[in-house]
């Protein structure tokens, strides 16, 4: 991977693997943590072995990718879509490999907790699960 990076633009191959991972990852089905963390870990080599400037276009794209989405959402749709608890996942994954700093998780957990409906629950919950892990397993 790292040597197509220094073989073709960045910017499309930060596009290409963007759109590779949004498929694989942001389902309507809950995605498997395992599955998450390693397409993620991905993400944090190319981001140390690359440049910073990979990491930051995820960041970028994840979050505003899960700002639409979440905008979007129709509390009357039907609650059985994960797109959002997977959107949350890899955010947490991101900061978990510390691509960004806790700032970016504290300001997701305060929007959602403006509304706290029950799906900004259930995002919420997934996010702290995430963190419950990392902080007992280290």
């Amino acid at each position: 991977m790292e040597e197509m990076y220094m073989a073709n633009s960045r910017n499309e191959m930060n596009q290409t693997l963007l759109e590779l991972l949004t498929s694989a990852l942001v389902r309507p089905a809950m995605m498997p943590e395992r599955v998450v963390l390693e397409h993620i870990m991905l993400i944090a080599i190319l981001h140390a072995n690359v440049g910073t400037e990979v990491g930051a276009f995820f960041i970028q794209s994840f979050t505003q990718y899960f700002k639409s989405k979440y905008d979007a959402y129709d509390l009357h749709s039907d609650d059985e879509n994960k797109e959002l608890e997977n959107l949350s996942l890899i955010v947490s994954f991101i900061y978990h490999f510390k691509i960004v700093d806790a700032c970016l998780i504290y300001d997701i957990l305060k929007l959602l907790g403006e509304s706290f409906k029950s799906k900004d629950i259930e995002i919420i919950l997934t996010i702290l699960r995430r963190h419950w892990f990392s902080f007992t397993e280290g």
